[in-house]
């Protein structure tokens, strides 16, 4: 299934890439996830173009898609409407396992909502975390990326003190939850995920060496199935210019109730 964002349209293919069918999307979509169920998780943006704004709700569908439950809404200043950009703004995490969905966003400190794939509230996930302090160094790169986005000189840009707990991460399909964190490693391409069993106990923390050195603020493409781990790492650190990723792995084993990643 693929949403094809500018023509508005929901685009169904077999397994073997075949074309099933097509449906029209009354609301602008960037991300829609199907469920084991036969629901989807939708992601839903709206604009509001007077207050520089745009709105990003994570949604529970049923098949028709008609909304069953509201998880959160985002609210995000445009860097091209709004008169200030908040340029670290709330994150969010999603994470959809076999039964469960994970669902967080960052205004609520370290918090992760778990749900069933009808909704139901199951339990919510906290962490104690020492905040991670925005460098002078990174103040200067997330500057430096707004003025290349051609807005230098023409807004005012908030860089608060701190990063957000966490950016993002994933579920495997055994309901471990990998949360990406902010702190990194010895090496300047190492980052760190917390790592929660489906019954939401901490357990551990691995180090991946992905972080993306082009964009300070994000990692490269990381999950975990089968027991294993899989990440894209660039072939050389920092990466040569038009230099692709290669796609590494390691083999994550439970063992009373513990993670650990061994590189294979």
């Amino acid at each position: 299934m693929i949403v094809d964002q500018q023509q508005r349209r929901l685009i169904y293919y077999d397994t073997e890439g075949n074309l099933i069918r097509q449906r029209s999307l009354d609301s602008y979509i960037p991300l829609i996830f199907p469920l084991d169920n036969g629901n989807f998780l939708v992601y839903f943006q709206e604009v509001d173009r007077e207050a520089g704004s745009l709105f990003l709700t994570l949604t529970l569908c049923d098949p028709g898609l008609k909304k069953i439950k509201e998880f959160f809404t985002r609210k995000m200043s445009s860097p091209f409407l709004a008169k200030e950009i908040k340029a670290i703004g709330d994150k969010y995490l999603i994470g959809i396992s076999t039964d469960i969905i994970f669902s967080a966003t960052t205004e609520n400190g370290y918090e992760i909502s778990v749900f069933d794939l009808k909704g139901n509230l199951l339990r919510k996930i906290r962490k104690e975390y020492i905040p991670v302090e925005v460098t002078d160094e990174q103040k200067k790169q997330i500057e430096q990326v707004y003025k290349k986005g051609g807005l230098k000189g023409t807004k005012e840009i908030e860089i608060p003190k701190h990063w957000p707990p966490f950016n993002g991460g994933f579920a495997d399909d055994e309901g471990y939850l990998f949360v990406r964190t902010y702190e990194r490693g010895e090496n300047p391409n190492e980052t760190f995920y917390d790592v929660f069993t489906p019954d939401g106990i901490f357990v551990t923390r691995i180090k991946v060496d992905n972080f993306a050195q082009d964009d300070i603020d994000r990692s490269l493409f990381t999950m975990a199935k089968n027991n294993r781990l899989y990440y894209n790492r660039y072939q050389s650190f920092p990466p040569k210019f038009g230099q692709g990723a290669k796609v590494h792995w390691t083999r994550p084993f439970h063992e009373e109730g513990m993670v650990q990643c061994v590189m294979v």
